[in-house]
């Protein structure tokens, strides 16, 4: 109850890093398989109906209750659009993003605040439709909006076309953008800096970044420069193996029949 870290650290030395599986205990969701970093690539590459991955997380989200139209939160078009579209063109929002984590660290990070006013200028549009008031975001860029459409007629459904259903696509598209801006990020940078100094990783990570962004002609982050941020991907990916948030609200589930093996064990 005092910390999930005191129990799974112990567990991930001696059994994870020598690519064996191991469980640990949660009141929630009872025992949960850990699987060594060695295996995840094989096993969380296997299809939906055989590992499944966002049926456990909605339900963890409680996206039922917190999400009126269930054809919203029970499609893939996040994912889809993530996968296609966001990674392939991250250079052209690359530079917005890094405004808003400058943003957030300038003003707001370490206030006692919670969270920005509601109304901030021209950086936020009101659209008044039905008897919601829905915040968007101006960075959002109209390509996402594209996408979302251009989605939306892949279906074949005339339904999933409506300005009304489109909307709720966007909002739930933000929503995905918070497990990494606002938890992996923090969890990460908290371990870094309750790290030992005389590790010196903030000072390891800050040289790799320096070094790529320096190394490059243009001066600005795009996908291809983040990439080689090979440092950086893999101190973040360790932090989100300790924290509690990312080790229990994304786990997964086994969806075939008999099961599966990971590692020698059967996992039903």
């Amino acid at each position: 109850m005092n910390g999930f870290g005191y129990m799974f650290r112990p567990r991930y030395a001696k059994y994870a890093k020598s690519g064996i599986p191991f469980l640990i205990l949660n009141i929630r969701n009872g025992p949960i398989l850990v699987i060594p970093p060695s295996q995840l690539k094989s096993i969380l590459g296997n299809p939906e109906r055989i590992v499944e991955a966002l049926a456990p997380r909605f339900e963890n989200v409680s996206t039922a209750y917190t999400m009126r139209d269930p054809n919203i939160y029970l499609s893939s078009y996040g994912v889809d659009l993530v996968r296609k579209q966001i990674t392939k063109w991250f250079s052209s929002m690359a530079q917005e993003l890094a405004e808003e984590v400058l943003l957030a660290f300038d003003e707001y990070w370490g206030r006692r605040k919670s969270g920005r006013p509601f109304w901030h200028g021209h950086h936020f549009n009101i659209l008044q439709r039905e008897p919601s008031i829905i915040l968007l975001s101006v960075f959002l860029s109209n390509e996402i909006l594209q996408w979302l459409i251009e989605e939306g007629y892949i279906t074949k459904n005339p339904g999933q076309v409506q300005s009304r259903r489109i909307t709720h696509h966007l909002v739930m598209l933000n929503f995905d953008s918070v497990p990494p801006a606002g938890l992996t990020l923090p969890n990460a940078l908290l371990d870094l800096y309750s790290a030992p100094p005389s590790e010196g990783f903030v000072e390891t990570l800050r040289a790799e970044c320096d070094k790529v962004l320096h190394g490059t002609p243009e001066r600005y982050w795009t996908n291809d420069m983040v990439l080689k941020l090979h440092l950086v991907d893999s101190a973040v990916r360790e932090s989100m193996r300790h924290s509690d948030f990312g080790s229990l609200a994304f786990a997964s589930r086994v969806g075939a029949q008999g099961g599966i093996d990971i590692g020698g064990v059967k996992v039903p």
